[in-house]
């Protein structure tokens, strides 16, 4: 293995741990593996059989680094796919989800997808992780079938990447920067101080270039800045240079587990400056770490606290709960469920399952509402761009929506 997959996996087991309580048990209950009714179609190429279900192949990690990630949202489609079965389908065709483990390992990957796709899947799901949902979408960019990441949020995992037929339902790492960047503005704040987390490099680092390029244009000043890992228990220098430079706030590109010790430091020297944060800081498993947490504020696709302004979305997390026994352990669920709104809207606008008219459908969306909120493609931009985002605030340790949604003045390009 290289440096950086060395790197990106020592990542993903680290904050693995933190996310240990999600249980893949409830997800191989709800059918994944099933051989029954594989058949569900022929391959995407030929539109399928009107007479059988349409098979979605899920090539993704039920064990392994990957599958805290990759559970959530598969849990969510599963649950979105229900619920259209229950309304007739669509086409008139049920959906048969399989799902297989392809472990975190990407040289699995691809020969888990191919043979979903020799069973004649319709739809191919693939992990979170650009490295581990890579090959599975490469796979079906060859065969000619539209694969959707659970949740991937890079630009290199569309069009520029693989292929055409490649999309994610979430947005681009660099709007969480630029969302927050200029929320800070009208917030009158002026003097950031930027903390960015190298343990997880590719997210933590795009966020924070978003943020950077943004808070630039607008005129911000950086005042002090610092690059730490998850290995970092103190950060006694840090905070020295924080109290030196006296921001109006602290920008932090991180997420547990680092985040949480950084801030009750933080918090314990006496500062107390707003800190914002990237979407990764959302899910209350962490809160624990940081007693009274408070006057912290990141970007969201959407609440899981019962209080979204969307009611679909609360609707959505109490069925979630009911289903798995508790509710979802972070917001990145929600994207399984914006899987099923985008690919069926398309599949049903085109009439059919085959890659070429469904993909023509997706590049032409505009403004289509998701559970995730309104989403934009292009034939370049497979990837939401300028999706408004909800404002959440973290306030004497417990998460609830701040009552602002925003919408970014300016979208951030593909490279940021």
């Amino acid at each position: 293995m290289s440096t950086n997959g060395a790197t990106r996996a020592k990542s993903r087991r680290i904050r693995m741990l933190w996310l240990a309580g999600i249980c893949v048990a409830a997800l191989v209950a709800a059918g994944c593996g099933g051989d029954d009714d594989d058949s569900g179609g022929k391959s995407a190429s030929g539109g399928g059989d009107s007479s059988k279900p349409i098979l979605v192949g899920a090539a993704v990690a039920l064990t392994g680094d990957e599958a805290p990630f990759d559970e959530p949202p598969m849990q969510a489609f599963k649950q979105a796919a229900d619920e259209v079965n229950a309304n007739g389908g669509i086409l008139g065709r049920k959906l048969n989800v399989v799902i297989r483990d392809m472990k975190s390992d990407p040289k699995l990957a691809a020969r888990v997808t191919t043979d979903l796709v020799n069973k004649g899947a319709e739809l191919v799901l693939t992990p979170c992780d650009p490295d581990l949902g890579a090959p599975g979408a490469i796979v079906a960019q060859q065969k000619g079938i539209i694969s959707f990441s659970l949740c991937e949020a890079s630009a290199r995992f569309g069009p520029q990447g693989i292929g055409k037929y490649v999309y994610t339902p979430s947005h681009i790492t660099y709007l969480e920067g630029y969302v927050m960047a200029e929320w800070a503005q009208k917030r009158n704040l002026s003097r950031a101080f930027v903390i960015e987390d190298k343990t997880f490099a590719g997210y933590d680092g795009e966020v924070c270039k978003g943020f950077r390029t943004r808070w630039g244009e607008l005129g911000g000043k950086t005042v002090g800045s610092d690059t730490l890992s998850a290995d970092d228990k103190s950060i006694a220098s840090t905070v020295t240079r924080i109290k030196g430079s006296n921001p109006d706030f602290i920008y932090m590109c991180s997420q547990p587990p680092g985040s949480p010790g950084w801030i009750r430091q933080i918090r314990a020297a006496g500062l107390d400056q707003p800190i914002l944060m990237a979407t990764a800081t959302d899910g209350s498993y962490w809160l624990k770490a940081v007693p009274n947490a408070s006057n912290i504020f990141y970007p969201s696709m959407g609440s899981i606290y019962g209080d979204d302004p969307n009611q679909r979305v609360n609707e959505f997390v109490k069925t979630f709960t009911q289903k798995q026994g508790k509710p979802p352990q972070t917001g990145y669920a929600l994207f399984g469920a914006a899987v099923m709104d985008l690919w069926q809207k398309a599949v049903e606008q085109a009439k059919t399952t085959d890659a070429e008219p469904v993909r023509k459908q997706l590049d032409s969306f505009k403004n289509v509402e998701t559970l995730v909120g309104a989403t934009t493609y292009t034939d370049t931009a497979h990837i939401a761009l300028d999706r408004p985002m909800l404002i959440m605030e973290v306030k004497d340790g417990k998460i609830h929506y701040s009552g602002e949604t925003w919408k970014v003045q300016k979208a951030p390009t593909l490279t940021g």
